[in-house]
């Protein structure tokens, strides 16, 4: 592999060495980072916040230590990842991102804890903190897969997450706790559509938030699509990239932008094509 020179066809006990000596410089670093953040973000001033958030991103980086080294010892190269390794990066991935929510949802403890019960105005605090976090969380969840697809093509990592439904999983479970929270001025919405029932449904934090879980769903499917139908028609990546980040921002825009390019390309593919299986006269 370059840089690393790691083993390309087979397992590299190399691969986890790395990963734990920099999880150890990891781990410092990132509670630095929330550190510094804790005055600018309100959920990261509660010290217990902080430290659940250090426990998340340790047991992470113990679970991701486990799994290179059990693909190594299985004789697995790192860049080629079977079934199993990767079902069981999906799991640690879910179990941080539930975790992330966990720790940023649970109210800190303080000296007035528990001292009386909260009054409605609170609640109707944490179920707004509830549903920013989330969010948050559904773009979160999906760029990691944007990041393969746009920065390391070609991979048989990324040919494999591409070609996967899973991906999407993680983002429509968000969309699903959000929408259930509003179902009945969501259904409202969508079974007698009008411009005043979706004003009134993005008024909501949780039908806000579940469009927008729904529209990051949806162009992580169109972008996998894309990223699949340029490998096929061998569209360099440094198309592809800006196309795919315009896909991002404004995905009806990048859509467009790859159908004409698909087309294109696809015309010229056809009539390339006679050229080549023609016989050689002598």
């Amino acid at each position: 592999m370059p840089l690393t020179g790691w083993n390309t066809t087979g397992g590299d006990l190399r691969v986890p060495h790395f990963v734990g000596m920099h999880a150890l410089q990891a781990l410092p670093l990132f509670l630095y980072g929330i550190e510094a953040l804790a005055g600018r973000a309100g959920r990261l001033r509660s010290e217990r916040t902080r430290l659940r958030l250090v426990l998340v991103a340790a047991g992470f980086l113990t679970g991701l230590l486990a799994l290179v080294t059990w693909q190594a010892l299985r004789g697995q190269a790192l860049i080629h990842p079977d079934a199993p390794t990767l079902g069981a990066l999906g799991v640690l991935v879910a179990a941080t991102a539930a975790g992330t929510y966990a720790a940023l949802r649970r109210p800190a403890d303080g000296p007035g804890a528990g001292a009386a019960p909260p009054c409605p105005p609170h609640r109707t605090g944490v179920a707004a903190m509830t549903n920013s976090t989330l969010f948050d969380l559904a773009f979160l969840l999906a760029a990691p897969f944007w990041a393969l697809m746009i920065l390391a093509p070609g991979w048989r990592f990324t040919d494999r997450i591409a070609a996967s439904p899973l991906p999407m999983v993680p983002v429509l479970a968000v969309y699903l706790v959000l929408a259930a929270g509003v179902f009945p001025q969501l259904w409202a919405a969508v079974s007698h559509p009008d411009l005043a029932g979706f004003q009134e449904l993005l008024r909501l934090g949780g039908g806000a938030g579940a469009i927008w879980a729904q529209v990051i769903a949806w162009d992580l499917f169109l972008g996998q699509w894309m990223y699949r139908e340029a490998r096929t028609l061998r569209i360099h990546p440094l198309v592809m990239g800006p196309l795919l980040v315009l896909t991002v921002l404004l995905s009806p825009f990048g859509v467009l932008l790859f159908l004409a390019l698909r087309a294109v390309v696809r015309r010229r593919t056809r009539r390339a094509a006679p050229h080549r299986a023609a016989p050689r006269r002598k």
